[in-house]
């Protein structure tokens, strides 16, 4: 069941790397059909059911407030990721001891190119008759300042059970935002919100079952297209049931539009 399930999975992310023209063909709209589909993610090691409690430990420069809250929002995490855990006081089962080793924050200025429609003029022009009118004068882009901040964060997963260590993992977790001057730059809540949220994302994902979403293309064919409306409003079993009665088509590299579908469906 389970190397079926892997065989699946990378028949799935194989036919999703084809380019997107290639699942088109004539006579349909030159339209692109994507679905987003959440699967589970293995962790580097699936811990025992029973109680947990998390510790965080700031050894780099991120302020000591981030503390409490990365401890809250991978605790959270866990307990979403993992129904078999339990969140507990400091007497817990088991001791998730979290290391914030790295925190560096760098922003810099510079300009981005913006496409943009704007008459910045006129001028005259003559036509074939030899009469003058007045033509408007476009640019359609321009270097416009922006700020470009660049954060990241190393962080130290141990999973502790008595004096036992039961998972020693780590995770880089990365933000970068390019804005426009005219936008506003980013404020310093905002970024240590993202990295809070991503730091107890990928921590979470070290040692419980975590789901990430992945945006697969659906292949198009007059025979498939038609029921590719039952994946994009998430009638899953009635869409696997349809693909599963259609008959195979004669020509096997026509019929890989279908089982294209059928793995994504499974």
């Amino acid at each position: 069941m389970k190397t079926s399930r892997l065989i699946t999975v990378a028949a799935v992310f194989v036919l999703a790397g084809t380019p997107a023209g290639a699942q088109f063909r004539r006579g349909l709209p030159p339209s692109a059909t994507e679905i987003s589909l959440f699967p589970v993610v293995p962790p580097a090691i699936l811990l025992p059911a029973g109680s947990f409690h998390v510790e965080v430990e700031n050894r780099s420069s991120a302020p000591e407030r981030l503390v409490p809250r990365l401890a809250e929002a991978i605790t959270t995490q866990m307990s979403r990721n993992d129904r078999m855990l339990a969140a507990a006081d400091s007497n817990g089962q088991m001791r998730v001891v979290v290391t914030l080793t790295n925190w560096t924050h760098a922003r810099r200025q510079g300009t981005r190119y913006v496409s943009e429609l704007r008459q910045i003029g006129s001028q005259t022009v003559m036509d074939g008759d030899g009469n003058t009118k007045p033509e408007p004068v476009f640019d359609y882009g321009r270097n416009k300042p922006n700020v470009v901040d660049n954060v990241t964060a190393n962080v130290r997963i141990e999973v502790r059970r008595g004096t036992d260590v039961l998972a020693d993992e780590t995770a880089r977790v990365t933000y970068q935002s390019d804005r426009l001057v005219e936008e506003g730059a980013p404020t310093m809540a905002e970024i240590e919100d993202a990295l809070i949220e991503r730091a107890a994302q990928k921590s979470a994902a070290l040692v419980t079952p975590a789901r990430e979403p992945v945006k697969v293309l659906l292949a198009r064919t007059d025979e498939v297209d038609r029921l590719n409306a039952l994946a994009v409003n998430g009638w899953w079993a009635e869409w696997r049931a349809a693909l599963q009665e259609r008959p195979s088509h004669p020509v096997a590299k026509h019929d890989a539009f279908r089982l294209h579908n059928l793995a994504v469906a499974l």
